[in-house]
C-alpha cells in the first residue's frame, strides 16, 4: 500500500532515472506523468476506441508553453471525458520533448508497457500503478488541484469533442522549430 514516504521514494528515484538509460528515461516519464496528472496508464484496446492514458497519448495530445517548461495535454479519457491538465516540471518537460522528437505522430510517445511500469514500480516501491494511481487522487491531488474539463465542461456529444481536441491551444512539442534549452 502507498504511503507519503513511498511516493516521496518513488519520486525521487523516478527523477534520478530521468538521466538513465533510454529504457528507464521513458518507464520514469511515464511515472512521472501518472504522478502529476492522475491519470492511468491506459490500453491499446480503449486508445483504439479513441480513449487515452498515460502510455497511449500521441503527439496531438501535447501542447508546451517553453517560457516556464509548462505540459499541457489534451485528450479523451478512459470514461470519455475530454480531460485538460497541466503541469510545470522543468526536468520531466525535457525528456518528453525529447521523446516527441522521435516519437511517430500515429504512436504512443511512451513507447512503454503496462508490464514494464508495474515491474518499475514493484522495484522501487513494491507497489503497483493502481497503488500510486489511487494515492496520488486520494491525496496529492486533494491537495493540489489539477486542472480538468470534467468539473466545468458541460456535457458533450462525441464529435464536439473530437472538435474540441482538434482544436490547437498552445504551440505542439513537435513543431517548435527554436532551439530546445
Amino acid at each position: 500500500m502507498m504511503n507519503w514516504q513511498l511516493y516521496q521514494q518513488t519520486r525521487a528515484v523516478a527523477y534520478a532515472d530521468l538521466q538513465s538509460t533510454p529504457d528507464q528515461r521513458v518507464v520514469a516519464a511515464a511515472v512521472l506523468c501518472m504522478m502529476h496528472t492522475g491519470e492511468s496508464l491506459g490500453t491499446a484496446t480503449n486508445a483504439s476506441a479513441g480513449r487515452y492514458g498515460v502510455i497511449t497519448w500521441r503527439q496531438r495530445h501535447f501542447a508546451a508553453d517553453y517560457t516556464v517548461k509548462k505540459v499541457e495535454l489534451r485528450y479523451v479519457g478512459a470514461k470519455g471525458a475530454i480531460q485538460v491538465k497541466a503541469f510545470e516540471d522543468p526536468e520531466l518537460f525535457r525528456v518528453l520533448h525529447q521523446l516527441l522528437r522521435q516519437s511517430h505522430p500515429c504512436q504512443p510517445v511512451l513507447k512503454v508497457s503496462d508490464h514494464q511500469v508495474n515491474h518499475y514500480l514493484r522495484r522501487v516501491t513494491g507497489c503497483t500503478a493502481r497503488d500510486l494511481l489511487k494515492y496520488v487522487r486520494e491525496v496529492v491531488l486533494k491537495t493540489k488541484p489539477v486542472p480538468s474539463s470534467r468539473a466545468a465542461a458541460p456535457k458533450t456529444t462525441k464529435q464536439q469533442r473530437k472538435q474540441r481536441l482538434q482544436q490547437p491551444q498552445s504551440q505542439n512539442f513537435y513543431l517548435q522549430t527554436e532551439a530546445f534549452q
